[in-house]
């Protein structure tokens, strides 16, 4: 939907999101699989008011309609997206790091209930980036894809697919994640037994993974698909975030 009006918050749709379209062929024949599926998760945090209307379609002071975007969705999809984690995480961490993380939990929150330690003190972040060779992360912009590479503990590398699919073909929605896949095929970094998580969110907020494994990395890199023709340009320098006074 094309926004007309000229409230700001309204007008930001119309330059983020685009038209995309991605399909995955599923089959139980492991002779022609190419990645084995894995652990898929779903939470909705809907029953928060900031959560349901962070994109919102509404009519503007002049009956315009349009999609209003939050200011705060950078900051609701990362609280968001701790939620998640906490569902995610069992299914696919190793016992290690789920203890790790445990104890650490716990230890804050007996030093909380205690007086011994401060609310803002962080427990200790699962090591996912040890688990996962490649993440594609939903590129619903900027300020949210830092968040998740904050919460995450994710490093530049990780989250450079992410961040050129934004570059290069804006928002497209969940089928994002398969351009992110497809730029790391099309550089060549996909390895055979190599472990890839895919996070999307779409308002409400509804946050889902995905877990895949590679069986069978692509015969020739950047052979076809949608970064043929335009991958030796990237990763590309991103201008600075200039922050809202």
């Amino acid at each position: 939907m094309l926004y007309t009006g000229t409230k700001r918050e309204m007008l930001v749709p119309n330059v983020l999101f685009r038209m995309g379209a991605a399909a995955m062929i599923l089959s139980n024949s492991p002779a022609r699989a190419r990645f084995q599926l894995g652990p898929i998760v779903r939470t909705l945090t809907a029953a928060r008011d900031s959560d349901y209307r962070c994109a919102f379609q509404e009519e503007d002071d002049k009956g315009i309609t349009g999609i209003n975007l939050s200011k705060d969705l950078p900051v609701v999809a990362a609280n968001a997206l701790k939620n998640h984690i906490v569902a995610f995480g069992p299914a696919v961490l190793p016992a290690a790091e789920l203890l790790r993380f445990a104890f650490s939990f716990l230890k804050h929150k007996l030093l909380l209930s205690s007086g011994g330690g401060r609310a803002e003190e962080r427990c200790y972040r699962p090591a996912f980036n040890k688990v996962f060779q490649h993440f594609c992360i939903h590129p619903g912009g900027r300020r949210v894809l830092d968040e998740v590479q904050r919460g995450l503990g994710l490093s530049d590398r990780d989250m450079e697919a992410s961040h050129m699919t934004l570059h290069r073909f804006g928002n497209m929605a969940s089928s994002s994640l398969l351009y992110e896949l497809a730029y790391i095929e099309a550089k060549g970094w996909m390895k055979k037994g190599d472990r890839v998580c895919m996070i999307s969110f779409s308002p409400g907020i509804d946050c889902s993974s995905v877990a895949w494994e590679c069986i069978k990395p692509a015969a020739v890199a950047n052979a076809d698909g949608p970064w043929a023709g335009c991958i030796d340009r990237y990763p590309v320098q991103l201008p600075k975030i200039v922050k809202r006074t």
